[in-house]
């Protein structure tokens, strides 16, 4: 399958407009060309590809993984335990960890994920685990945090509670 990776140029904006991976249906992915690309949940569109896009011949999983993990700009999102962060919306979670792992929340939790969401009543309770009294993260009790994980909280700005 081939995939296009869009990325938007809009008129006034300072910087491109990261759309994610789109699977092309149909036409040639050559600059110039149009193309038509639907993504994961059905959704789309025809696209012009440009110099901006990249063209990958993957699968849809390879595709999702590389998507959330390029996410680093985001606050919440899920650690795997090799420490790479994956990043989503902040209600996007579950669809973040289907698309990344083939896991539902709790499963996810019990397999040592750690979990960064926004929740400033809970970051004021437990500052220990908390980042600019806004952001928390979660990882089940069951489960030691490896030493990748804790340098991803700390390079994110973390505070780590050492148990």
């Amino acid at each position: 399958m081939k995939f296009l990776h869009e990325i938007i140029k809009y008129p006034n904006a300072e910087l491109p407009y990261d759309n994610g991976y789109w699977l092309i249906v149909q036409g040639e992915p050559v600059v110039g060309n149009t193309v038509r690309v639907e993504n994961y949940n059905g959704g789309f569109h025809d696209h012009v590809v440009t110099e901006n896009d990249v063209i990958v011949e993957s699968d849809w999983q390879t595709v999702e993984r590389a998507f959330y993990a390029s996410e680093t700009w985001r606050d919440c999102g899920w650690i795997d335990k090799e420490g790479v962060f994956y990043g989503c919306g902040y209600m996007d979670h579950a669809v973040c960890l289907y698309a990344i792992a083939g896991l539902d929340t709790l499963a996810a939790e019990q397999a040592g994920y750690i979990k960064i969401y926004r929740d400033p009543t809970l970051a004021k309770y437990m500052p220990e685990c908390a980042k600019d009294d806004e952001f928390v993260y979660y990882i089940d009790p069951q489960h030691i945090m490896t030493k990748a994980q804790k340098d991803t909280l700390l390079e994110r700005g973390f505070k780590v509670n050492e148990y």
